[in-house]
């Protein structure tokens, strides 16, 4: 008994030593303190490269990307920018193994790996603000892909950090973007802060839908102009896992979220519509969309085909994004945890629903003119998407008709973060 409560106690310290050292993080951050020493640290880094290269005869493109790592939707979005923006690309990434790029992706993008420029230790950091400035002395167009990443929720430090290196390329003479993000109704302060300090400096702030710019209105930062989401812009449709998968008939495509499975156990709720989506003639294609993380979505998926075996299979494999595109592209319907899996198939005008987390999805189902079919994520939602499903099958419903009327303003959305950035000789956005 003794032991046992000697153990909780230790529990309890340290979970108050730990949220001690995240009070204490997050003060260090609303301070300033970490954007002006990083601003001072490129700065200096800068100096020591002699006189800058002139604006005009600069010619790089950096793209700061999101975190990667198995989550095809980070993929999707640098390969999206890659099919809209001419000439080489340095993409600066959180590891070696962030994205994997093939074909004429992989003759486009020098990826740069550097670790501590968004994450790390206060000794990363150091090395790799002076290496992202090396690549700052001759960069004509800095792009921060934003994604989920601006308003501290997931890593408050890196969510600073990113809009730090869009105000240093600014001060260091670039044209610098953060591109086709999402804002929360509740950011974190340091994070607004930040972005409010790098929109005073004038780098361009593109947020990817409306509520989001509204939401950023609100906070004090004015949006350059609203934009869609990156991947509306993809191009490239590969069927082969269609192929794999033996898809002939009907079918619908189902994600099931490991990040939204660490909050609530909703496989019994998706086993709900899957048995639903069965009676009405369908299969089901359960397709993860994060692997290898701590979020990877494929014990989850497991669970599902478990509780529903009939029917129902699972992708064994990593998809690329234009894998995933050529699957989307036949379904009747889809039901997605994963935003990125909406995005790709509401192109199709394939209907999805969508489990709302972190605010991210709102703005998104408002554009596609499907407001209804944003749903939050609570144990007893199957009933709730079996009737949304039932509404959006039909081939002349109200959804697939509001779906196809707002592809085209979506893609031209899309294309609109572009503007300004070098085009692809074969047709890409200017």
């Amino acid at each position: 008994m003794f032991e046992s409560a000697d153990r909780t106690a230790d529990a309890r310290r340290s979970s108050l030593a730990s949220s001690a050292r995240r009070m204490a993080r997050d003060a260090l951050l609303r301070s300033g303190a970490t954007r002006r020493s990083a601003l001072r640290r490129i700065a200096g880094a800068l100096a020591g490269f002699g006189d800058a290269v002139p604006f005009e005869q600069r010619t790089r493109v950096v793209l700061v990307a999101p975190p990667g790592g198995g989550n095809i939707g980070d993929q999707a979005m640098v390969e999206a920018f890659l099919d809209n923006v001419g000439g080489d690309v340095t993409v600066v990434a959180s590891s070696e193994r962030a994205f994997s790029f093939t074909g004429v992706h992989a003759e486009q993008a020098d990826v740069v790996v550097l670790p501590g420029l968004l994450y790390g230790t206060v000794d990363d950091r150091r090395r790799d603000l002076a290496r992202f400035a090396r690549l700052l002395a001759d960069a004509r167009w800095v792009v921060v892909l934003g994604a989920d990443t601006m308003d501290g929720h997931y890593q408050p430090r890196a969510s600073v950090m990113r809009a730090v290196v869009a105000e240093a390329a600014v001060r260091a003479g670039a044209s610098s973007r953060i591109l086709g993000f999402s804002w929360s109704e509740e950011p974190r302060g340091a994070a607004r802060s930040s972005l409010r300090a790098a929109r005073r400096a004038g780098v361009q702030i593109l947020p990817r839908d409306p509520v989001s710019a509204e939401r950023l209105r609100a906070d004090g930062i004015a949006p350059t102009r609203t934009v869609a989401d990156v991947v509306f812009a993809a191009t490239g449709v590969d069927r082969a896992a269609r192929d794999e998968l033996g898809l002939t008939g009907p079918y619908a495509v189902v994600n099931v979220s490991g990040g939204i499975a660490r909050r609530a156990d909703l496989v019994a709720d998706y086993a709900v519509v899957v048995r639903r989506l069965r009676d009405l003639g369908l299969r089901v294609v359960v397709l993860p969309h994060v692997v290898g993380t701590a979020v990877d979505d494929r014990a989850v998926s497991e669970a599902l085909r478990r509780a529903v075996p009939e029917g129902v299979a699972v992708v064994e494999r990593a998809l690329a994004p234009a894998e995933v595109r050529g699957l989307v592209d036949g379904a009747e319907i889809v039901v997605t945890g994963r935003m990125h899996l909406a995005v790709m198939a509401l192109p199709f005008a394939t209907p999805a629903v969508v489990l709302a987390s972190q605010g991210k999805v709102e703005g998104l189902m408002a554009l596609a003119g499907t407001p209804e079919m944003c749903v939050r994520p609570r144990v007893g939602l199957g009933a709730d998407v079996v009737r949304l499903v039932e509404a959006a099958l039909p081939a002349g419903s109200p959804a697939r008709a509001s779906i196809a009327a707002a592809v085209p303003v979506l893609r031209g959305m899309a294309a609109d973060g572009f503007r300004g950035l070098p085009a692809r000789a074969d047709g890409g956005a200017s």
